[in-house]
């Protein structure tokens, strides 16, 4: 069952990919980029790699500045913020 299921999800997956320049019908977002250094470089990877094709960064968190960074070395990924209240 795990093996038909990963069949299916890589068969969506490579349809998709297939289809970069056809009409977006589903918009992925990733969230929380800036909150580790492992999402910052996952949210990155998924938008390049993957289907994500939207990020929203958390203001203000730890891995900010380094988040800053990556999403200037790759201009044409489409980013929004997420602005949060961190309790103490």
């Amino acid at each position: 069952m795990k093996i038909l299921s990963l069949i299916i999800i890589m068969s969506i997956f490579c349809e998709v990919s297939a289809q970069e320049n056809a009409e977006i019908r589903l918009l992925v977002r990733g969230d929380d980029i800036g909150s580790f250094a492992s999402a910052n470089q996952a949210c990155i990877d998924a938008c390049k790699k993957g289907i994500v094709r939207s990020l929203e960064v958390m203001v203000p968190c730890a891995w900010f500045p380094e988040a800053v960074t990556l999403l200037n070395e790759n201009p044409s990924i489409d980013v929004g913020v997420h602005l949060y209240h961190a309790r103490s």
